[in-house]
């Protein structure tokens, strides 16, 4: 599927640029790596990386432990369970995190598991600032735009959109292009 961000096509008779940006990513690694792979398909891609709010799913253990030593117990009989489990300290007590999680489907596998285990847990959906980060290209004319973005979906990269030049100065005008490699 070919996903176009319309907007307006060009002002006053000057022709109109447009952007192939991919989608965000979460991870420093995961934008590496894809880095890496438009790199070596023969691309130039311009990394933009800021901070944004993205959703995230935390899962603890239900209790509220007034100390460490009860913490790290309840901890170590998550790991036995099979999670990952680590201690958190609160201004109010001590947690056990059991998995935080930026991907829908990542945490629905977890919520799975821990329905499966039949042990008790809480769930948290919020907001976090994180670093994000998404790859484009120097704007083109329209023809050349929608064959570059072919190629990157060609590539099997998900989701790159095609959106007109004017679109992009205004989503993204607070953090111009960085060329360096992802933090993180």
């Amino acid at each position: 599927m070919h996903e176009t961000l319309l907007n307006t096509p060009s002002t006053q008779g000057k022709p109109a640029l447009w952007r192939v940006v991919t989608r965000r990513l979460v991870w420093g690694q995961a934008a590496k790596a894809m880095q890496q792979r438009l790199q070596q398909a023969g691309f130039s891609p311009i990394l933009l990386q800021r901070r944004e709010p993205v959703e995230m799913h935390a899962f603890d253990d239900a209790t509220l432990y007034q100390d460490y030593p009860s913490a790290a117990k309840a901890a170590t009989g998550w790991r036995k369970s099979g999670f990952d489990a680590n201690v958190i300290k609160t201004t109010a007590g001590y947690l056990v995190g059991l998995g935080r999680f930026f991907i829908t489907s990542y945490a629905e596998q977890m919520q799975q598991r821990l329905q499966r285990s039949g042990r008790h847990y809480r769930y948290q959906r919020r907001l976090v600032d994180i670093p994000t980060f998404r790859f484009t290209f120097p704007p083109e004319d329209h023809a050349k735009a929608s064959r570059l973005w072919q190629q990157v979906q060609d590539l099997g990269i998900a989701e790159p959109t095609l959106m007109p030049e004017s679109r992009f100065e205004q989503m993204f005008e607070n953090n111009p292009p960085a060329q360096t490699t992802p933090a993180h």
